[in-house]
């Protein structure tokens, strides 16, 4: 598990109690995880509206903002990506765009200075000491242009306008055409330098064809800049460059990126008009149990809202979504399909970190069944892992703590929740069902045998590994004969007699 995903494993888990469960209690958050998460981010930040401004390039950046970098690299819709560029970006660049830019003035200066040196040699060779000292005088200047222009004129630099103009401020259809140009240059150049080569002529048609390369390179660039002059950054072309960029950085989690919106609704007026009243109607929705065939053809709407809040309510229901998510997976074809796989992914992720550490401890008030781990495959290629009921697979709703299976004629069919401990009246159902111990408080020898024959005679695997080591305890008010207490004996790890 990553450290993101370790730290939102402690945010979900909820501070001890002194009595694991109470009545009617739900195992859920009090606090969502991504409250709990945005509590935590607005602690780091109390200080600041910006926070730390470190470099999101080199993973380093403020909380919140990395966390939407992340998801704006790795989202494929565009009009999700355009709505959370206008939170981060307007924030000021980091030292790594100083760096980025410096290398690239060190390039376009060493490329000058080579060309120089290689005009130079048509009328006379020139050493390799000389041609060392153009290309590094060359690099020098460009890069010291560079760094001083960065520094005189360029300090609040914005990402927006940063990346824009690392792009040449172009379509991605123009750079395009603009690389083709470049590429059929460099075949023609190469076919001639060879064909110089082999008439004898290799040393001025090699000079004059990387200069044909090295002027292409350098024309490109200064027709690529003209192209984009004036031109208003554009976010959607920023993202269709995205491949360029961050490409190492993972894609976070739900409930971390619906923190860090949160958060940002906090600090950045941008998001105040859209994302506010976005994230209130995700967490009312979050409270009511929609279908899920709905939130699956939401998830292709023609509204982004619509299929953002229909995605993370997927991922909110947990094990019951598997099923229609690992149906769109499965389907190659499916536009859906990248969307359903990190869906499944999330679903994993969370209730592994919420579930995993209790799980035996947890029981559906459906099925009265344990919380287990369930391994779903994609044509055997991919494989999730998630935690859910053992038996129907929700994992939104459980009861905690032990669970005693009760025999007796005074106890209602209700299950009763108190001190940590469910108890469940057997008697009441006549059916097994997933418990910790027995407690036969007041039941005739005939009930307790009828009982003692279904557990002996039960087939579940994991329930028959339990009674190895179970305890049976009998009340005081509870007068069996030898026998029954000798069947109990041989099923249980132990029979207490409380006389």
């Amino acid at each position: 598990m990553s450290d993101r995903m370790s730290e939102a494993a402690d945010l979900l888990r909820e501070p001890e109690q002194s009595e694991k469960v109470k009545q009617s209690r739900k195992y859920e958050l009090e606090q969502s995880p991504a409250e709990a998460l945005t509590s935590e981010m607005l602690n780091s930040h109390q200080s600041s509206v910006v926070g730390r401004q470190w470099s999101v390039v080199s993973g380093q950046s403020s909380l919140w903002q990395d966390i939407l970098w992340r998801e704006w690299r790795n989202t494929n819709d565009e009009d999700y990506a355009e709505h959370l560029f206008e939170l981060i970006g307007d924030e000021p660049v980091g030292h790594e765009a100083t760096i980025i830019n410096t290398l690239l003035g060190m390039l376009y200066g060493g490329m000058a200075g080579l060309l120089i040196g290689i005009f130079g040699t048509l009328s006379q060779p020139l050493s390799s000491t000389v041609w060392l000292m153009l290309v590094g005088i060359g690099a020098a200047l460009g890069s010291g242009g560079t760094l001083l222009a960065r520094l005189l004129w360029q300090r609040q630099l914005s990402w927006r306008v940063w990346l824009a103009r690392l792009t040449l401020n172009m379509a991605p259809g123009e750079l395009g055409l603009l690389g083709g140009g470049l590429f059929m240059m460099m075949v023609a150049g190469l076919f001639g330098w060879l064909i110089g080569l082999s008439g004898g002529l290799g040393h001025t048609i090699g000079a004059i064809t990387l200069g044909i390369l090295l002027t292409t390179s350098l024309g490109a660039r200064l027709v690529g800049w003209m192209v984009g002059l004036g031109r208003e950054p554009n976010a959607n072309h920023l993202h269709k460059y995205r491949g360029w960029w961050l490409w190492w950085r993972k894609r976070p989690n739900g409930i971390d990126v619906e923190a860090a919106l949160q958060r940002a609704c906090e600090v950045v007026p941008a998001a105040q008009n859209k994302w506010i009243e976005v994230l209130k109607n995700l967490g009312q929705r979050k409270k009511k149990q929609e279908p899920l065939e709905n939130l699956i053809a939401h998830l292709r709407s023609r509204d982004w809202i619509e299929r953002f809040t229909a995605s993370y309510l997927l991922a909110a229901s947990g094990g019951e979504a598997v099923a229609y998510l690992l149906t769109i997976a499965s389907r190659i074809t499916s536009p859906q399909r990248s969307t359903a796989i990190r869906l499944l992914q999330s679903i994993e992720q969370e209730t592994t970190a919420r579930l995993a550490e209790d799980a035996n401890w947890l029981l559906c008030p459906r099925c009265l069944a344990c919380c287990d781990s369930h391994t779903v495959s994609i044509a055997d290629e991919l494989k999730f892992s998630y935690y859910g009921c053992r038996m129907c697979g929700q994992s939104r709703e459980f009861w905690e703590g032990d669970v005693v299976a009760v025999l007796d004629t005074a106890m209602g069919s209700e299950p009763l929740q108190e001190n940590g401990t469910v108890r469940i009246n057997w008697l009441a159902r006549r059916e097994l069902f997933d418990f910790h111990a027995v407690e036969i408080v007041q039941a005739s020898d005939e009930e307790v045998e009828r009982f003692a024959v279904q557990v002996g005679n039960d087939t579940d695997p994991l329930r028959r590994s339990r009674y190895k080591w179970m305890h049976c305890v009998v009340g005081p008010d509870c007068h069996l004969s030898e026998n029954t207490l000798r069947i109990l004996g041989s099923i249980f790890a132990e029979v207490i007699e409380n006389r």
